[in-house]
């Protein structure tokens, strides 16, 4: 407990610095300007470079610094309270981060608002506990404002599809929750009606999905009917290439 307190502390000793390197990392503003740039550019390109230098200092992707730097600043200018709890290690680094984060949508007064509610909850709290609390008093404190974002992330809904190791992907949507938990279900139900066959739940889930989605009228390519049999999913990505590519 102790080692945590000075672990808190220490992390808060870092928002400072963090938040201290975005306001003052200065990019030439003569030699944007004079390349044609505009002055937003001139604020970019003091951004990218406050990231690249945390990046290196840290040994972290620019991502991460990146997403380290904007809750620094978020935390140092409007989270007095929650930068506080953090520095007498009453919360964890990830309570302070995802606060900066979730309240970032909001007005300030809501934000403040929404603070002193989670000052008092957070240091009893675990990080995942904390992050679905936030969601529930933003909801409360600015419904109107949810309601608008809701709205907006619904018109932002995508498909995402990411490569992964060793001929793998990763492939999914970002939809509203309802739709997502209605997929689910379909999945899930799916899967049940597979034979046992000596696939476990998730490979059954992950053969529904594709089953679901590619096993369809007119749907693209020509796998035949029912899911891909185990001893087919198994074979090299290059192998199962070729017999597509032999097939058409």
């Amino acid at each position: 407990m102790v080692l945590e307190q000075h672990l808190s502390w220490l992390q808060a000793k870092q928002v400072e610095v963090l938040a201290a390197i975005a306001a003052h990392t200065d990019t030439p503003e003569e030699v944007i300007l004079a390349a044609g740039g505009r002055l937003d550019d001139v604020f970019a390109a003091d951004w990218d470079t406050a990231v690249e230098e945390v990046a290196c200092a840290l040994r972290l992707a620019n991502r991460t610094a990146a997403r380290r730097l904007e809750a620094a600043t978020l935390l140092a200018d409007r989270h007095e309270i929650t930068t506080g709890l953090l520095g007498a290690g009453q919360i964890s680094c990830i309570q302070a981060q995802t606060l900066a984060e979730q309240l970032r949508v909001v007005d300030d007064s809501v934000a403040a608002q929404v603070e002193q509610v989670m000052a008092v909850k957070m240091p009893g709290q675990a990080a995942g506990q904390t992050r679905a609390a936030l969601r529930q008093e933003v909801q409360r404190a600015d419904p109107d404002g949810a309601e608008r974002r809701h709205r907006q992330r619904v018109r932002e809904r995508r498909m995402l599809r990411h490569p992964d190791d060793d001929g793998m992907a990763l492939f999914g949507a970002v939809l509203p929750a309802q739709q997502a938990a209605l997929m689910e279900q379909a999945v899930d139900r799916r899967a049940q009606g597979y034979a046992d066959d000596g696939r476990g739940l998730e490979q059954k889930r992950g053969d529904a999905l594709f089953d679901l989605v590619v096993n369809q009228p007119g749907a693209v390519g020509d796998w035949g009917t029912g899911p891909l049999p185990p001893r087919r999913l198994e074979r090299s990505p290059s192998r199962r290439l070729a017999a597509v590519a032999h097939r058409s």
